[in-house]
């Protein structure tokens, strides 16, 4: 029953593996931006989630955005010019350190993903975080309550927790 209700309501963005795409999460690891407890995943699904990364391109110019995507990628340990990142350490622990953490693990009560392993919603190249600090993200989940009800989300909540414990 959980795997139908899937199919049908959360498929069309999470895909029918539930691996997710480009903007929309892997749902079959445990690494959840909002995290990962089964309450955790059936309040997503019941009340939507809303995530937005602030747009910091104004304010630190095409040279900061550079140098705090360096950092970011140094922080996630992948490759980065070291002193473009040393640049943008500064920029980081005033900015990003807020919502990300000043080791960039992230937090689930504000939705901020975790900056320092391999599972990225749009991706980890130097462009693509740049484009990221640059021009910020917005992100939206769907409440289902209304539509599927909150018994039918228990279920199907339940089916998604599970593929993160497979």
């Amino acid at each position: 029953v959980g795997r139908r209700l899937f199919l049908n309501n959360c498929a069309t963005c999470h895909g029918s593996t539930a691996k997710g795409s480009v903007g929309f999460p892997d749902l079959t690891d445990d690494e959840w931006i909002w995290g990962s407890s089964f309450d955790a995943i059936q309040a997503s699904v019941l009340n939507g989630r809303s995530a937005q990364m602030p747009a910091w391109g104004a304010m630190l110019g095409n040279e900061g955005v550079t140098a705090v995507a360096n950092r970011v990628r140094q922080m996630a340990g992948l490759e980065h010019d070291a002193e473009l990142a040393k640049a943008g350490e500064t920029h980081y622990n005033t900015i990003c350190v807020a919502c990300h953490g000043p080791e960039g693990k992230g937090n689930a009560l504000l939705g901020a993903p975790d900056l320092t392993n391999d599972r990225w919603l749009y991706g980890n190249s130097l462009e693509t975080i740049a484009e990221t600090v640059r021009n910020g993200r917005n992100g939206v989940m769907p409440a289902h309550a209304q539509l599927i009800g909150p018994d039918k989300v228990h279920i199907v909540a339940g089916y998604v927790y599970g593929l993160s414990k497979e």
